[in-house]
């Protein structure tokens, strides 16, 4: 597995390694520092060789942050 920061873009991509029909993995997010509503996702995934990205189903949550700006 390879992190790959990508700041400039807001995310962090991830290669996960060899070919696979399926992976099981975990993730932390960091929290905003400012109070709000927030949706987190959804996770987003490609193999090598394609173009466009695409959603992994059930990786969205929306949470809400309360006194992170005091």
């Amino acid at each position: 597995m390879a992190v790959a920061p990508r700041p400039h873009r807001g995310v962090r991509e991830v290669s996960l390694g060899g070919p696979s029909a399926a992976f099981e993995v975990e993730y932390v997010v960091e929290m905003p520092e400012s109070s709000g509503s927030y949706t987190f996702g959804p996770a987003q995934a490609r193999t090598l060789a394609a173009i466009e990205w695409a959603d992994v189903s059930d990786t969205s949550t929306e949470v809400l942050v309360v006194g992170g700006d005091l």
